[in-house]
């Protein structure tokens, strides 16, 4: 049962062809008003208190389109690497991998990486407590990662100087996701089924960002494979042209406490060509229609945890297979469990649990359906939505 929230709102009544006669279309800048409400509100369900209190990103651009695009890779400027054939190139201490659906730039290479590691090993059964922090409430000059120094802008500022190294021709534009900053170190005793502080002296913790790439202004949040909690075999998991999230990573660790004075940089690229504009702009339905379909699965115990809802792309893979239709979704990160009675704990270990149960939820922004997390037919990669248009 949830606590009643009450927003008045004045909206503008619009066509549009493909909806329920009943149903009121949207443009992107009336979602972007009624996002100014944010999602505040608690909830009671299968004896447990779901507390949502975030504010939901909207894109600031003027049209919603629907796009296709095909994978920009590999770059001209690398020599190609086969998928599973070639190894990746090393230059001057640089690894480099240049595939048809990535690119990876990695400083130091592994194998250098390998020998200053070997200095001063992590403790035995180490892992880390990690923090996810999505925007909007990032900070570009804020340092998130235990006794790093290092921040967002620094991130962003590696990603723009190896996008412009290496796909110098094209404009690109980016905006961060969210920042995966560890916290803390901790050791795993199997026996026990427990976990304890560890203590690695001078340790400091890894800053992990996703970044989206964005066309026409708008987010591309990731293939719509990226939501499901199981492998279908479909496309989405074995494609020679896209990845499955569509993640463009930076990643930075400070190695001094292996007595390097270096930091690892690792950028991770999976970026798209726009081919097509279907749409120039589509309708939306309403958030709160949105907001119900999430509702529905805090309401039967599965969605126990909600950090962030965002609008933007996903992508859908076409007959071909090389190219994406791109169209509008809403995408939740929090904790999703299978049914309501699971409590996902075993004693002693509830932070190797909890990531166990971290989701991607997609909501069709055009209808407001949930798109199933447990679909499982092959055929789930490429059933795109049916488009609705202004009428």
């Amino acid at each position: 049962m949830k606590k009643p929230l009450i927003v008045v709102t004045l909206l503008l009544l619009v066509l549009c062809i493909g909806a329920s006669a009943a149903e009121t279309c949207f443009t992107l800048p009336d979602i972007r008003e009624q996002a100014k409400q944010g999602w505040h509100q608690t909830y009671t369900a299968h004896g447990r208190e779901v507390v949502v209190d975030i504010e939901i990103v909207v894109p600031d651009a003027s049209r919603f389109p629907v796009l296709k695009a095909k994978s920009l890779h590999p770059t001209a400027s690398v020599p190609l690497q086969r998928l599973g054939k070639d190894k990746r190139l090393v230059q001057d201490g640089i690894m480099l991998s240049n595939t048809t659906r990535s690119f990876i730039y990695s400083a130091p290479d592994d194998d250098s990486l390998a020998r200053i590691t070997r200095e001063n090993p992590p403790p035995k059964g180490m892992f880390i407590q990690s923090e996810l922090v999505y925007a909007p409430n990032l900070t570009w000059e804020k340092t998130y990662s235990l006794n790093n120094p290092l921040t967002l802008n620094d991130a962003y500022q590696l990603l723009l100087t190896t996008v412009s190294n290496y796909f110098n021709d094209i404009p690109l534009h980016f905006t961060p996701g969210f920042v995966s900053a560890d916290l803390g170190i901790f050791v795993l005793d199997s026996a026990k089924g427990a976990v304890s502080a560890a203590v690695w002296e001078g340790y400091q913790g890894a800053l992990n960002i996703r970044f989206y790439q964005e066309l026409e202004g708008i987010p591309v949040l990731g293939t719509a494979e990226m939501a499901r909690r199981s492998k279908s075999g479909s496309a989405g998991f074995d494609s020679p042209f896209f990845t499955i999230d569509l993640a463009n990573r930076v990643y930075l660790r400070p190695l001094a406490v292996h007595g390097s004075d270096q930091v690892l940089q690792r950028v991770i690229l999976a970026l798209l060509a726009q081919k097509e504009v279907v749409y120039a702009d589509v309708p939306l339905c309403s958030l709160d229609k949105v907001i119900r379909a999430y509702e529905s699965l805090i309401e039967s115990g599965q969605l126990r945890r909600v950090d962030s809802i965002r609008l933007g792309f996903a992508g859908w893979f076409l007959k071909d297979g090389q190219t994406l239709l791109l169209t509008p979704c809403y995408l939740l990160s929090g904790l999703l469990y299978e049914d309501g009675d699971t409590t996902g704990e075993v004693e002693g270990m509830e932070l190797l649990k909890e990531g166990q149960h971290r989701a991607f939820i997609l909501v069709n922004a055009q209808t407001g359906e949930l798109m199933d997390p447990w679909r499982t037919d092959s055929n789930r990669a490429a059933d795109a939505p049916r488009i609705i248009t202004w009428k």
